[in-house]
């Protein structure tokens, strides 16, 4: 791992800019198109983008056979069940918990890690982590997701099992996935196209009036920027510092889609939400033991 300079310091913020953005973009969008048509678009923007950089570097997929089965685990996992719970979600809750929300990733990495495919140990530090961390998601949520009944609750829900998905996906792919990382998303991008296509034609397709700059923007942005290029930095960042500094962009998301909510969209979270937002941050500092590694040695 190299010493983390001012340059990865201005990836990780851009990241957290790119990743904590998207919840407003997929916010602006829900009303343009239905959720498996923006989901296809977006796709097909990312699928586009990495596309033409294997083609400039002159790389391949990967070989077919076994890794393609894996892969297609993971874009069903990864992309097409999580970005359909998210776009879903939006049209009931607003774009700042969808972004705190997705701060919960990290804590249902390890629990899957741990129970499911035993690759880390639940230590007393590490459940204190998890524990501080859930105890923020009730302080946000309140008691409002326990009205099963409310679009808000189930929209709520939805966005905790978009994390419970990444969480799992994150785990399976450090079990069983190899090679060019590049390539693999790649490929993982192009299955899930192919399973939201037919999806998003049944739906029917975006409505001429709805492709105004500002949309189209949106989209560009989210799948482009979001699905493509956001993970070339990403894997390039993690190749030169390594993946647990690399992993400090679950600290930049949150305050970055709150902020953007609240500018734009006038959207708050209230007392209880900050401070649930700052415990889910808190807990999953602990849970990974970024609160020694990061923090000064006193004395």
């Amino acid at each position: 791992m190299s010493d983390v300079g001012a340059k990865h310091v201005l990836w990780l913020l851009s990241l957290g800019l790119i990743w904590g953005s998207s919840y407003l973009f997929i916010k602006v969008l829900v009303d343009a198109a239905s959720p498996t048509v923006m989901i296809a678009v977006r796709l097909a923007l990312g699928l586009l983008t990495l596309g033409v950089v294997m083609l400039v570097r002159g790389e391949r997929l990967p070989a077919w056979g076994r890794p393609w089965g894996l892969l297609l685990v993971m874009a069903i996992v990864g992309n097409v069940i999580p970005f359909t719970l998210i776009t879903w979600a939006e049209q009931h809750v607003t774009s700042a918990l969808a972004a705190v929300l997705s701060a919960t990733t990290p804590l249902f990495t390890l629990l899957v890690s741990a129970l499911v495919f035993r690759q880390d140990r639940l230590s007393g530090t590490r459940l204190a982590g998890l524990a501080i961390g859930f105890v923020g998601v009730i302080l946000l949520t309140g008691r409002s997701v326990l009205d099963i009944g409310s679009s808000d609750a189930i929209g709520t829900l939805a966005l905790l099992g978009s994390s419970v998905c990444y969480g799992f996906s994150f785990a399976f792919a450090r079990q069983y996935i190899r090679g060019n990382p590049v390539s693999n998303v790649t490929a993982q991008l192009m299955m899930a196209l192919a399973i939201m296509t037919p999806f998003a034609l049944l739906q029917g397709w975006v409505e001429p009036a709805e492709l105004h700059t500002g949309n189209v923007a949106a989209w560009i942005v989210l799948g482009a920027v979001g699905t493509g290029i956001a993970y070339l930095f990403y894997y390039a960042l993690i190749g030169e510092i390594g993946a647990t500094p690399s992993s400090l962009v679950t600290y930049i998301i949150p305050p970055v889609g709150v902020i953007l909510g609240w500018l734009v969209l006038n959207e708050g979270l209230g007392v209880n939400g900050l401070v649930g937002m700052v415990l889910i941050v808190a807990g999953v500092a602990v849970a990974y033991g970024w609160h020694r590694r990061l923090l000064p040695r006193v004395g």
